[in-house]
C-alpha cells in the first residue's frame, strides 16, 4: 500500500493509467479504510476497479480482506475478486510459505481474473 499512490500517479503522469484496474493488496501486510479509500479515490469515478482479496496465512489476512470487502461496497466502481475463496482448499497452488503461487496456482490466479474482469465489464454503464 505504501508504494501504491506513487504508482499510481506514475501511470497517470505517462498516460498509461486504463480504464479498468485491478488492485492486489494485503498479501505483504495490513493497512487501513482509510488509505484505500484514498486510492480509490485517486483512481477516480471513471475507473472500474478490481480489489483482490488475500489468502495469506499471516494474522492480517481477515482484517485486510474484510476491509477490502467494506471499502469495496462504498464505491460503486469497485468489485472485490475473491482469491481467498476461490483458493480455500488449494493448497497444492502455493509453495511451501504458504503465499507465493507456483504454476499451476498462477494459470489459475490469472483466469480467475480474466472471468471476473469479463463478467465486470458485462455490467460497465
Amino acid at each position: 500500500m505504501r508504494q501504491a499512490g506513487d504508482a499510481v500517479d506514475r501511470l497517470k503522469a505517462q498516460g498509461r493509467l486504463g480504464d479498468r484496474i485491478i488492485i492486489e493488496l494485503g498479501t505483504n501486510g495490513p493497512f487501513n479504510k482509510k488509505q484505500l479509500r484514498s486510492l480509490l479515490q485517486s483512481l477516480g469515478g471513471d475507473k472500474r476497479v478490481l480489489l483482490v482479496n488475500t489468502r495469506v496465512p499471516r494474522q492480517w489476512e481477515a482484517a485486510v480482506n474484510r476491509d477490502i470487502a467494506e471499502v469495496a461496497n462504498e464505491f460503486s466502481n469497485a468489485a472485490v475478486v475473491d482469491w481467498y475463496s476461490a483458493s480455500k482448499g488449494k493448497d497444492g497452488f502455493f509453495s511451501r510459505d504458504g503465499v507465493h503461487l507456483n504454476r499451476s496456482g498462477s494459470e489459475f490466479y490469472a483466469t480467475l481474473l480474466v472471468k471476473t474482469l469479463t463478467a465486470f465489464n458485462e455490467c460497465s454503464p
